[in-house]
């Protein structure tokens, strides 16, 4: 059991210790998102200290127990917060420290005052348990509750904040692999998961024990941090996500929309025009902003003419314009030698697998199952 002990409370040293690593890392970068790298430092070096805490407090030694014991409280309040705040600056570009903002730090305050036993010099807390030695388990029970709840409430924001994100960019992007954050959709089921084990902990007489394996899978979301961060450089230097959050052009309702329907002809003939004619799909930076400005038409229009004329997102019109493309391409004998990346790259996609997901959704087969269908095709007729 010793054996075991050990081994948990290395593995989850060196979580902690990446944790610290990640946060300076992040406070050092220059450039990209600092708003969002602050806050995620933040995150990281509290959860750092979180773990470090429960490693102390789970050691064989009583009076590290009652020195280290739920002092890590007061920081799960702020973790709930400074996750959501991260992920508001990674899809908004900026985040504005105000009275709202600080507001939110005043349940790990109220923690921290209610812990005071805990700040207590050894002697006198030995003198506390020998009068009243349920109270500091009972208050502690109560912390761990709220703390618990607490965090749910800002899983729940952050998850709403995603897919509200998620919509978005699919009004006013083509191309959605450096932006999608997919990676943090990941990361938050890592911290689902987590939070449903502490529930149980909780549930079933809280073992101290078992505690650091709930510690330990906490310690492998900070792992999952760093391997995307050396996988996605983006996600830290900030050239993703929150770069483009400037361009986003959240969905608005059209009711009181200024587009007579004379001018709303006249934009679907000239988008329809465009896209024949000049193939901007083919570019796979293409942006809603970029379009609208070579019609010299306004954003809010174009959306509208593309939400409502093809019942489709931005995203959705143009990678069906790419597919189209890529189709002409698998079917011309004189692309033959072309492979099925340069044919995707050719018709405006960023990745093969941006190709092939699109592809599919739009065909019901692959970009070679086609072209082999093709091939099936043109020999049967030439026979």
């Amino acid at each position: 059991m010793q054996t075991s002990f050990d081994f948990i409370a290395i593995t989850l040293l060196g979580g902690a210790a990446q944790g610290l690593l990640l946060a300076l890392a992040l406070l050092t970068i220059p450039r990209g998102n600092r708003a969002a790298n602050r806050i995620l430092a933040a995150l990281l070096f509290l959860f750092a200290v979180s773990i470090t805490l429960q490693i102390l407090s789970g050691s064989n030694d009583q009076l590290g127990l009652l020195n280290f014991a739920q002092m890590q409280a007061p920081l799960v309040f702020l973790c709930g917060p400074l996750f959501y705040f991260y992920v508001f600056a990674l899809t908004r570009g900026e985040i504005r420290v105000d009275g709202k903002r600080l507001s939110h730090l005043l349940p790990a305050i109220g923690a921290a005052i209610s812990l005071s036993f805990f700040l207590q010099s050894a002697g006198t807390k030995i003198t506390s348990l020998v009068e009243e030695p349920a109270m500091p388990c009972q208050m502690c029970e109560i912390i761990l509750w709220l703390a618990l709840a607490h965090l749910l409430v800002y899983l729940i924001a952050t998850i709403v904040t995603l897919r509200g994100y998620a919509r978005a960019i699919t009004q006013s992007f083509s191309s959605l692999e450096k932006i999608n954050l997919n990676w943090l959709r990941y990361l938050l089921i890592l911290f689902a998961v987590d939070w449903v084990a502490a529930c149980g902990w909780q549930l079933f007489g809280g073992d101290p024990v078992t505690a650091n394996y709930i510690w330990l899978w906490a310690s492998l979301a900070m792992y999952a941090i760093g391997y995307m961060g050396l996988r996605q450089p983006e996600i830290f230097s900030g050239n993703g996500a929150a770069a483009f959050a400037a361009e986003i052009v959240p969905k608005k309702k059209y009711e009181k929309s200024t587009l007579a329907p004379a001018k709303a002809e006249e934009y679907h003939r000239k988008l329809l025009e465009l896209m024949t004619n000049e193939k901007p799909h083919r570019n796979c930076d293409l942006t809603l902003p970029k379009l609208a400005q070579r019609l010299a038409v306004s954003t809010h229009h174009l959306s509208q003419i593309i939400n409502e004329r093809f019942q489709q997102n931005f995203f959705e019109f143009v990678n069906r314009h790419r597919v189209e493309a890529a189709q002409q391409m698998l079917r011309d004998p004189a692309k033959a030698n072309l492979n099925i990346a340069e044919i995707g790259f050719d018709a405006g996609f960023s990745s093969i697998s941006a190709f092939n997901t699109a592809f599919k959704k739009h065909t019901g087969m692959t970009p070679s199952q086609f072209r082999k269908q093709q091939v099936v095709f043109i020999s049967r007729n030439a026979a």
